[in-house]
């Protein structure tokens, strides 16, 4: 699955400008790694619910994310492709 053709340099961007870049997905660390390796994205980290043990849209598969890198809600921003993830 390709990405749209503005994902790569818009990643790269935030990356130049200090951000870091991390990717939340139901699906498994197999299918983040394939999909950002087939379409050249470069993230900082994949984080999986299926690792996580929680599932998106529930609130505690997002604490545990931020958690883990030590970041609060208030400092992140977040892109969804679903509206119901937001």
């Amino acid at each position: 699955m390709p990405a749209w053709p503005d994902v790569p340099p818009a990643i790269a961007a935030l990356k130049e400008a200090g951000y870091e870049v991390f990717v939340f997905a139901n699906g498994t660390p197999r299918l983040q790694l394939d999909l950002c390796k087939s379409s050249g994205l470069k993230f900082d980290m994949l984080f999986s619910s299926a690792l996580l043990g929680v599932y998106k849209p529930a609130l505690q598969s997002y604490e545990k994310v931020l958690s883990l890198v030590k970041v609060k809600p208030e400092e992140t921003v977040q892109v969804a492709a679903h509206a119901y993830e937001l």
